[in-house]
């Protein structure tokens, strides 16, 4: 990459995310060169080191410029939204270092996907395992690997988050002026924007949604920057950004469209600026941190290139009108989450016999949206499912109701509002998925910023106004961030231990606690009984049921995904009834006592609250 002829330093938000979107690219291509090469090890990944480190440091050098006094940082500092967000940042580092990666999705799929592929020191198609490990996009996988090789194990691997969650504000207020909002709104709204429920709870988590929003503003910003000042480098930056969100999920492949949008505005500007030797090889790093190479491969291993040919998984829809239904019921679930909501599950069972039945909306819905379950939410807001929630989108709609000044004549924010609404539109139309409001984390950048765009308000005078701008999203997120299952400040026993909590509340409660205490490491006391010299381990999980646990210490221990071929040819085997089930089309029963293995311990395991405990096994080979 190079600068243009016209060199200008760039603000300090842009540098320091510059620097990470460079991280973020590097992950990639080296994930997949290293890959093709057979050398995703620790030492493929030291000698790549070499040119991040050339890269990163000519690009500052090159965007070097004005200062940051300490000063100003301080009046910074004693705004309330900026108060409200570090006291955000704050907790949920303190949650990061607390507690070990817990995130669902990561722990069931993502994870023990790179821990096969650094065995075999390279990708490799899963043919026995969740079929999730094979076609959903590696973006984010790629950024964990090289973290975990290099620290040995899954505790800082929160920071992918908690680091870009540092640069949200900046990169907010760049991108909503690049959408055409007004400077005092985007001074505002910077600050509003990351204290939605999902950016939140994901901000030292390992989930990949909220990273898509931060990606997503990062594109804006840098097509705004490029535009600005016809810098080569900058509209790079944006079309990398792009090209890893869609690296992270293709459901976010429809927002190329409005992202498209702002870059090919800013690539025309500065037409007579793109040239250069560092073109071909910034065009390839691009390729290689989209979805590109994962829909390749997904087409030569399953002939479609989104993978699941079958559907398996149910999260494609099959009509769009009850599709966009669905989903819009969702959304706005997840954008009116109430902090708390301690519904018993009588009166929850209750309103979904309202809302289901023959002729109801959801029978409607589920013709074309078959994970369609109406709901209204959690007891608190959770990573799992959580989208904007009730602060921002009372904020949003205080903006609307304030006193009009009025309505954008621009041409540029009216077509920003068009090209969100079609991607959002052509989501909904596509997939189904009782997680729309977390899923569209990505997408929510872009409609706030289309929306505010387009109406143009004046901003709030009084001191009492602009704290409430800080303290509602704040007070909305505090239930959600301390007791947050995944990494909570008050321990859920303790909370549990209370004698004024409900027995079932209480129930509830110790339930979760079970679940979420031993995610990270579920099968620790399988693992704890394995011999010392158990190099190689066969595994038998049911199709949601990970081996992550078995992985541990990293790269001490072999674990091989059992199928028909080779379930009888290990020393040690851990299994599920459901598993053997699931893999060889047998009963434990029927299978176990003409098996070539002996009970060697078994454990009651719990992998997710809603199933509950589970009988799991060690086996070992008989002796002769």
């Amino acid at each position: 990459m190079s600068n243009s002829t016209h060199p200008v330093a760039w603000p300090l938000g842009l540098r320091l995310a510059a620097i990470w979107l460079v991280f973020v690219a590097w992950s990639s291509c080296a994930g997949w060169i290293l890959s093709w090469s057979g050398q995703l090890n620790r030492t493929g990944y030291l000698v790549a080191l070499i040119p991040l480190a050339f890269a990163s440091a000519i690009l500052w050098k090159k965007t070097a410029g004005g200062e940051f006094t300490l000063p100003r940082l301080r009046q910074l500092f004693q705004r309330p939204a900026v108060a409200a967000w570090l006291l955000v940042a704050l907790i949920s580092l303190v949650g990061g270092i607390l507690y070990a990666p817990s995130n669902y999705d990561a722990l069931s799929y993502r994870l023990p996907r790179i821990l096969y592929w650094w065995q075999e020191s390279r990708w490799h198609w899963l043919e026995d395992a969740d079929s999730r490990m094979n076609f959903v996009g590696t973006g984010f996988e790629w950024q964990m690997l090289p973290l975990i090789i290099f620290s040995g194990g899954d505790r800082l691997l929160f920071l992918l988050n908690w680091l870009p969650f540092l640069l949200f504000p900046a990169l907010t207020f760049h991108a909503l002026r690049t959408c055409a909002v007004g400077n005092s709104t985007a001074a505002r709204w910077m600050w509003i924007l990351p204290l939605c429920y999902g950016f939140v709870l994901q901000a030292s988590s390992i989930g990949n949604d909220g990273l898509g929003g931060i990606l997503v503003v990062a594109s804006l910003a840098f097509s705004g920057l490029a535009e600005k000042r016809r810098s080569l480098a900058a509209l790079v930056l944006a079309a990398i950004a792009a090209a890893a969100l869609t690296g992270l999920k293709s459901s976010n492949l429809p927002l190329m469209l409005p992202l498209g949008f702002f870059w090919l505005k800013a690539a025309w500007r500065m037409r007579s600026d793109i040239r250069g030797w560092s073109l071909p090889p910034s065009f390839a790093a691009i390729l290689l941190t989209s979805f590109v190479p994962m829909a390749v491969l997904n087409q030569v291993h399953c002939g479609n290139w989104a993978g699941d040919p079958q559907n398996s998984f149910a999260v494609r829809v099959t009509k769009p009108l009850p599709g966009i239904t669905g989903n819009t019921f969702n959304l706005l679930i997840g954008s009116m989450e109430l902090p708390v909501l301690p519904l018993s599950a009588e009166t929850k069972r209750s309103i979904r016999s309202h809302l289901e039945g023959e002729h109801s909306l959801t029978s409607y819905v589920q013709s074309g949206f078959p994970r369609f379950r109406p709901g209204l939410g959690g007891e608190i807001p959770m990573e799992e499912g959580s989208g904007v929630g009730l602060g921002a989108t009372l904020l949003l709609a205080a903006h609307f109701l304030q006193r009009r000044r009025s309505v954008s004549s621009m041409t540029i924010p009216w077509i920003a509002l068009g090209a969100t609404a079609v991607s959002v539109a052509a989501y909904m139309a596509k997939m189904g998925s009782e997680s729309t409001a977390r899923l569209m984390l990505p997408y929510y950048p872009l409609m706030v910023a289309a929306l505010l765009a387009v109406t143009k308000r004046h901003s709030p005078r009084s001191a009492w106004m602009r704290a409430s701008y800080a303290c509602l999203p704040l007070l909305c997120l505090m239930p959600g961030l301390i007791l947050n299952p995944n990494r909570p400040l008050i321990p859920l026993s303790t909370l549990a231990e209370i004698p004024a909590v409900p027995d079932g509340v209480r129930t509830r409660i110790l339930k979760l606690d079970e679940a979420y205490s031993s995610r990270s490491d579920s099968l620790h006391a399988i693992r704890a009984d394995l011999p010392k010299d158990c190099t190689t381990i066969g595994f038998a999980g049911g199709p949601t049921q990970s081996a992550y646990s078995l992985f541990k210490p990293f790269g001490t221990r072999r674990v091989v995904e059992v199928n028909r071929a080779n379930v009888e040819s290990f020393e040690w085997l851990v299994a599920a009834p459901t598993g053997i089930n699931e893999r060889i089309a047998k009963s434990w029963d029927e299978w176990l006592p003409g098996s070539p293995y002996e009970v060697a311990g078994k454990y009651r395991i719990t992998f997710t609250a809603q199933v509950g405990p589970e009988d799991w096994y060690l086996l070992r080979r008989k002796r002769e």
